[in-house]
């Protein structure tokens, strides 16, 4: 979940301007086949943010 839509657009801005790093709010990464992995982690709720990303070829 997230605090409101009313955020997002701040976020945004401050993410632009370089004010705010998202790399750190993401803390572990998980390629597409791990994808359950993934989920089971959240469950914990000991991470921030948990990246599935695609592999491209």
């Amino acid at each position: 979940g997230h605090s409101g839509s009313w955020d997002f657009p701040n976020v945004i801005a401050l993410m632009a301007s370089g004010k705010i790093q998202m790399e750190k709010a993401v803390t572990r990464k998980f390629p597409l086949p791990e994808v359950v992995s993934a989920i089971d982690e959240t469950k914990g709720r000991s991470n921030g943010k948990i990246l599935v990303k695609p592999q491209l070829f």
